[in-house]
């Protein structure tokens, strides 16, 4: 019997077998991107898949774990880590800071309500509008995201870059003198306008006819916002 056969009488078994592919493939790039086998495999948990067997789950696991151990062993980076970017944390956390803690999460889940708001209406207004026009839409966007970026200090970064930068301790990092407390209100300044002008860029942008995400751009947005508020608290 052959292949095509087999799908014929049987689809349904087909079908299974395609979500379970995506399910492993996608919980493999998530751990890929993130060093994170256990959250790729919650991601597609959560987000892909509304029936996931058993057998899927450790299947999903397993390719994600080979997928990160392969990524160990390639060392693409060259500097032993999984991903560009880490936080270290060498001491322990104060009760003041719970307050900002607290704000940090009020900004997220805040960014959260206002990004999907705001996306749904671009998004009715590109299917409605801009339909016909899906190439000069893109190119516009790149032209509009250069000339905004080059503004500003932090977003001429490539996202990974930018992570891998305002994460770091000023021990290791100075970059643009982002650790010199005279330049700290313009320092503050820069990284605010980034956060909001990276907010305005992923709402237009999601969605768009190129492949595109919005995890690393959130990432950046909460690292830039972050960062932001301890210059603040330090100042």
């Amino acid at each position: 019997m052959g292949l095509r056969d087999q799908f014929c009488r049987a689809p349904h078994k087909h079908v299974a077998k395609q979500r379970e592919i995506l399910s492993a493939s996608s919980a493999a790039g998530i751990a890929v991107a993130f060093g994170a086998p256990i959250g790729g495999v919650l991601f597609s948990l959560e987000d892909l898949s509304s029936y996931f067997p058993l057998k899927t789950l450790w299947r999903s696991f397993f390719c994600a774990l080979v997928a990160t151990v392969s990524l160990q062993v390639m060392n693409p980076f060259r500097t032993g880590k999984l991903v560009m970017f880490q936080v270290t944390y060498d001491q322990d956390w104060h009760f003041f800071e719970v307050f900002l803690f607290i704000v940090l999460g009020v900004f997220g889940g805040v960014y959260g309500a206002v990004v999907t708001r705001l996306n749904l209406k671009v998004a009715a207004f590109r299917k409605r509008y801009l339909k016909s026009y899906a190439v000069e839409e893109v190119i516009a966007l790149a032209a509009i995201t250069a000339l905004v970026s080059f503004t500003n200090m932090y977003l001429r970064l490539d996202m990974g870059e930018l992570l891998s930068v305002v994460l770091k301790e000023c021990k290791t990092n100075n970059w643009g003198q982002i650790c010199d407390q005279d330049r700290s209100g313009w320092i503050i300044l820069s990284l605010a306008t980034a956060t909001l002008l990276r907010i305005a860029g992923t709402v237009l942008a999601y969605g768009c006819r190129v492949p595109c995400g919005i995890f690393v751009p959130s990432m950046a947005i909460g690292a830039t916002f972050g960062r932001m508020l301890g210059i603040i608290m330090q100042s």
